[in-house]
């Protein structure tokens, strides 16, 4: 028999509730204390999360820098590989976060079937990960529903809010949602057709803007470029605060990797390409034929490149250009210069934190061994910094203007201090004690007399 809408829907919230119950017993790790939430919060004031891929081992990370561990979203419990990044993150104290899509399409109702399903396996995959942080990808669904209205982005806030509440229903533990979003919110500044009051009240407690989304969003020329253009940085974070999305939630998303762009064009260190005819094109709307290269991959294969590489100040990013046969390329990346600058943006902006993407691309078969365990190269020191701002803001080098200004102030202070100080004890030593009147008539006032009773 044919089961109703309703009936459908009824067994769909029960299974939201039983089946991850029946599976968070089942533990992947040796030690069964690895699969345990994590409790300590040492930095709660500012995020560092680090992306997986699982394309290396994380064994060798350096733990004591970032606060979370993001795997992704095609990651299999019942992989051994993959289940041990949970037990590796838990055994260093770390938060564990497990990704999921958001492929919901359409026009969106939260009391509908889909919306039940999608609600179920997300809760699922949260428990049997034992996951601190479920992170929801919502870029798929911002890409593919460009026309998508408020009600729809309301319908989303529900969805997301019945998410929040399922998982942390029955267990003692706070469970956080991450949302993953696009650079900018989907719609114009001049449009009143999405609202992210909602979502940013009840549904997520992060905002990740995810670092690639500003690759190929459009325009007229295609042109290569950073992957991260600090103006369109700034034009997106500016939206998301005028919908409601507040900046002490916002984890922006920096690159360990690059792009490599074939160019069509080239002159002026300008690299551009033909339009693409296909809109469903995987190259996206220009056809750069673009390849993603990690920070490993331009130091083994690129390292003359990489010292000779120039500097866009309007874009605050590095780039160099090289020729395969007679094939013009140019390869747009981060470094350390600019991913500090990107840091100390956080931390200027008050942001919630940098979420690292990805925690492998400092590692490729080629990578030489001492790049893979060199702090400096890893730019683990400039997380150590954003954390240690958390605490002690006046201490760290993000703050340089502020620093020497206050030495000055400081130095004039003392100065005056100092000036005043002598210029008392010198004019306490020149300036004599009045002796009493009459002393040298070898008496006092009492033996004076006087003899003429009429004055």
């Amino acid at each position: 028999m044919e089961l109703s809408m309703s009936s459908r829907m009824l067994l769909a919230v029960m299974l939201m509730w039983l089946v991850p119950l029946a599976r968070s017993a089942q533990c992947p790790c040796k030690d069964a204390k690895d699969c345990d939430y994590h409790t300590r919060d040492s930095h709660p004031n500012k995020e560092v999360f680090v992306f997986n891929k699982g394309t290396t081992s994380v064994s060798r990370w350096h733990w004591k820098s970032f606060t979370a561990l993001i795997a992704p979203a095609d990651f299999d419990i019942n992989q051994k590989d993959q289940a041990s990044t949970m037990c590796i993150t838990h055994g260093n104290d770390r938060k564990f976060g497990i990704s999921v899509k958001m492929d919901l399409t359409g026009s969106l109702n939260s009391s509908d079937e889909k919306a039940g399903e999608w609600l179920s396996s997300a809760v699922q995959r949260q428990r049997e990960w034992h996951a601190d942080i479920l992170n929801v990808d919502l870029v798929p669904y911002f890409l593919s529903d460009v026309n998508s209205t408020k009600e729809d982005h309301s319908q989303l806030a529900l969805i997301l809010k019945k998410l929040r509440d399922s998982l942390n229903k029955n267990t003692s533990h706070i469970i956080e949602v991450s949302c993953m979003a696009p650079w900018k919110p989907p719609c114009a500044e001049t449009s009143n057709t999405c609202d992210f009051s909602w979502i940013s009240m009840d549904a997520c407690d992060y905002f990740v803007l995810n670092g690639d989304s500003f690759l190929d969003v459009g325009g007229d020329v295609c042109r290569a470029g950073a992957t991260i253009p600090l103006p369109k940085l700034y034009y997106g974070m500016n939206e998301y605060q005028a919908h409601q999305v507040p900046l002490n939630r916002m984890i922006l998303g920096v690159p360990w990797h690059g792009f490599d762009y074939t160019c069509s064009s080239f002159g002026n260190d300008v690299c551009t390409a033909e339009k693409n005819d296909q809109e469903d094109s995987s190259n996206g709307k220009c056809d750069f034929k673009k390849k993603f290269v990690s920070f490993g991959d331009i130091m083994a294969n690129y390292n003359e490149e990489y010292r000779l590489r120039e500097y866009n100040d309007m874009d605050n990013a590095p780039f160099f250009n090289y020729k395969d046969n007679a094939t013009q390329h140019q390869v747009w990346f981060e470094d350390a210069a600019s991913l500090k600058s990107k840091y100390r943006l956080v931390v200027e902006l008050k942001l919630r934190g940098v979420a690292v993407m990805y925690g492998d691309d400092l590692v490729s078969l080629t990578t030489p061994e001492t790049l893979v365990n060199d702090g400096v190269m890893w730019s683990w020191v400039a997380h150590g910094v954003l954390l240690e701002t958390a605490h002690k803001p006046e201490k760290t080098d993000l703050h340089t203007a502020d620093t020497v200004a206050g030495v000055g102030v400081g130095c004039l202070l003392l100065g005056v201090f100092l000036g005043v100080l002598f210029t008392c004890l010198a004019t306490k030593k020149r300036v004599k004690k009045p002796k009493p009147a009459f002393h040298r008539d070898g008496g006092g006032m009492d033996d004076f007399v006087d003899e003429d009773p009429d004055l």
